[in-house]
């Protein structure tokens, strides 16, 4: 008999009905229970990232499963699977309070009195209690599906927002690779302009920086270019005027020589433009690789975000 009570008290587990029909409930046979209609416990904060959200959604719905499928085979196991792996304050208030009660019934059958019409009583307050605690579990399941469903709105949500910064990330890669592809032809262009000349004697250098420079227009080239021979065509006319010691072929030499100094300096004024066109070039790819392989790390590591929340 102790033995019967002792195996109801330690596995909790539920007593045949009485054959009797259950009469109204009484409150002194065990504590009456809470009320179902108090909300579930508050559901754990939201993670922030959006593979922390895929990865609760995954869990969630993966305990829902389990637990649904314990419902159908074993519904006292879920009960108690339910209790442990979502702790609710109501829902174990009403498994205390059916362990006690059916305690007490195990007890009451156990007496020599066999009090009839107190069993049938217990047996209505358990019945009671288990209503509620199947009411209450299927509360407590509903809010998880909810909870599940705002974990994948949720990652859907942080997944659209890494679509847009990838689509501009995409863009700022795109940008800065046609920028890129400009500026390696303008610095190919300036480059192999330069070596060509630096190769060059001097006297030709007119003529190729004419045809190198076809699309373009320096008149002050063209100016000392100009004054250049005339004044080499001025001297040549004085001195088979006046010989070599005239003082017009004289004037006529220091006017040459001014020419030849200012298209000297022309020469050497292009030349260093160039120079410095290709080393502002090169600082400028420079910058831009730097900035196309920042844009296309950015680009890599919102993918990756991407993919990880797609993983739902």
């Amino acid at each position: 008999m102790l033995f019967a009570i002792l195996c109801v008290a330690l596995g909790g587990v539920t007593f045949t009905r009485a054959a009797e029909d259950p009469e109204p409930v009484v409150a002194n046979i065990g504590p009456q229970p809470a009320s179902i209609n108090a909300a579930p416990a508050a559901p754990l904060p939201l993670p922030k990232s959006s593979s922390g959200y895929a990865l609760e959604y995954v869990k969630q719905t993966s305990l829902l499963d389990q637990l649904a499928r314990m419902k159908t085979n074993d519904y006292d196991g879920f009960i108690q699977a339910l209790s442990i792996t979502s702790p609710d304050a109501i829902l174990n208030s009403l498994l205390a309070q059916q362990l006690d009660n059916e305690i007490k019934l195990a007890a009451l059958r156990a007496s020599p009195s066999k009090e009839t019409p107190q069993i049938r009583k217990g047996a209505a307050i358990t019945r009671e209690i288990k209503q509620k605690i199947k009411q209450r579990a299927d509360g407590i399941l509903a809010g998880m599906s909810i909870q599940a469903n705002a974990f994948k709105a949720a990652a859907a949500e942080d997944l659209g927002r890494y679509q847009m910064q990838s689509v501009e990330l995409v863009k700022i890669v795109e940008e800065w690779s046609h920028r890129r592809v400009l500026a390696k032809a303008d610095y190919l262009e300036y480059s192999n302009l330069l070596s060509h000349l630096q190769g060059l004697p001097r006297k030709e250098l007119t003529a190729a920086l004419t045809t190198a420079f076809s699309h373009q227009t320096d008149s002050k080239m063209a100016d000392v270019s100009e004054r250049l021979q005339a004044a080499k065509a001025k001297v040549v006319q004085a001195e088979s005027q006046y010989g070599p010691n005239s003082p017009i072929v004289k004037a006529a030499q220091k006017e040459l020589e001014n020419a030849r100094s200012a298209y000297e300096t022309k020469i050497d004024d292009v030349l260093a433009g160039i120079r410095s066109r290709v080393n502002e070039d090169q600082a400028y790819l420079a910058i831009i690789d730097k900035e196309l392989g920042d844009a296309k790390d950015r680009l890599n590591m919102e993918l990756e975000k991407e993919k990880s929340a797609r993983g739902l």
